[in-house]
Parts: structure tokens; sequence; C-alpha cells
């Protein structure tokens, strides 16, 4: 058995006791201090990996909308192209679009009153055309007309359509000239 003696006054044992308890209670704020210090960082450091997180959701949202915008830009050079190709092969066929228009009224103004036409085919620049002449000075007279014009040469009239002298039915082949055929640009 221990015994033990209080021979300390009691103003020191009060101080004493007030030391053990300011140690208590310092030791209590230190680690109550420590913990809050612990819980700071750990909130720091997540507040930190969720901001490098949003960036990178940000920077892959912002990808992905330039990633669409480059898919809307790809689908308008698609619509692009196939317009310009459409527009391609309609200048083509208007570059080799033929010009009636201009032929026929040169025509037009090589037939008299007494020369009536029939029909009128074309093979690209080859013409072929029949119809009836009055007498055979007008067909003589027409084709003098025909060969002297700019648009046509070649005039072919069969001998025995000249050689009857009344109502002629004729059959003539001419060729038109590519500048007065061709579209005018």
């Amino acid at each position: 058995m221990n015994i033990y003696l209080n021979l300390l006054p009691e103003e020191r044992k009060k101080d004493l006791k007030r030391k053990k308890i300011s140690w208590l209670v310092i030791r209590q704020e230190l680690l109550v201090f420590f913990s809050v210090i612990v819980f700071l960082t750990i909130l720091f450091c997540t507040n930190f990996i969720l901001n490098l997180q949003k960036k990178s959701l940000e920077r892959e949202y912002e990808m992905e909308l330039s990633h669409s915008e480059y898919q809307e830009i790809g689908k308008y050079e698609k619509i692009f192209e196939d317009e310009n190709s459409k527009i391609l092969t309609f200048y083509t066929v208007q570059k080799n679009h033929f010009d009636w228009t201009n032929v026929l009224e040169r025509l037009e103004n090589s037939i008299t009153d007494d020369i009536k036409l029939k029909g009128v085919v074309s093979d690209d620049i080859n013409f072929s055309i029949t119809g009836v002449a009055s007498d055979r000075d007008s067909l003589l007279k027409f084709k003098s007309q025909v060969e002297n014009s700019q648009c046509f040469s070649g005039i072919e009239i069969p001998l025995s359509d000249i050689v009857a002298k009344k109502n002629i039915d004729f059959e003539a082949e001419l060729k038109i000239e590519e500048g007065c055929i061709k579209t005018k640009k």
C-alpha cells in the first residue's frame, strides 16, 4: 500500500490543477485545430480536383461543340459541292446548246412568199428542209439567198427537184455555220 502525502500548500495545488486543466484544454484545442486544418486541407484538395474535372469537362464540351460545328460545316460543304456540280453540268449543257432562234430567223429571211416549208430536221449542224416551191425561179432564188447567207453553207437540192417547172416538192440539205448556232456568252 502506498501512502501519498500532500504537503503542498493550497495555492500551489490550485496552480497545479489550473496548469493541468490548461494543458488539457490546450491539447484539446490543438487536436481540434489540427482536425480543422486536416478537414480544410481535404476540402481545398477536393475543390481543386473538382475544378480540374470541371475544366476538363468544359474543354470536352467545347470540343464536342466544335466537332458538331465541323460536321455541320462538312454537311454544308457537301451541299455546295452538289450544287456546284449541278451548275457545272448546267453550264456544260448550255455551252453546247444551239441557239436555233438566229438560224430560223436567217432561214425565214431567205424564204419568199412563193416557198412554203413542210418540215425542218436538224442533226447538230446539218439541216434538212422539205417544202413546196410555186415555180423553179423561186426555188433557185431561195437556193442563192441561202448560199449567200453567212449562217449556211453547202446547200444541196437534188437535180430532180430543180427540173420541174411548177409546184415543186423539194428537199434541201445544208450545213449551219457554228458561229450562227452556238449560244452567245
